[in-house]
């Protein structure tokens, strides 16, 4: 595993409260471009999902399906965003290697 992928439950809530906060960002910038709809789609989709993946770390239920779950929703809404955006690149690559730890089965 690189350096920069979580090993821990405590490293990948860090991680994915890193990646929430790095979409919040962009939603704010859609928004202060006067485009809501890419920021709907990541409050409506993509940081939900996050959230719900977070919520599994933080109590140190790393093998949980739904850490997995929510991840790869975050990824394949992060890739959408992406293609329509590339300021959206960061996030998918953040999103690629978080979705890569979980399917490791951070203990």
């Amino acid at each position: 595993m690189s350096r920069d992928e979580p090993d821990t439950a405590e490293e990948l809530t860090l991680a994915i409260a890193a990646a929430i906060q790095t979409a919040e960002e962009l939603a704010l910038t859609s928004v202060s471009r006067g485009d809501y709809s890419q920021s709907e789609i990541i409050s409506e989709r993509l940081t939900p999902s996050l959230m719900q993946a977070k919520m599994y770390a933080e109590i140190a239920m790393t093998s949980a399906p739904e850490i997995r779950t929510g991840i790869a929703e975050a990824t394949a809404v992060a890739s959408d965003l992406a293609d329509i955006d590339s300021k959206y690149s960061p996030l998918l690559s953040m999103l690629r290697r978080l979705r890569e730890a979980a399917s490791r089965h951070i203990n």
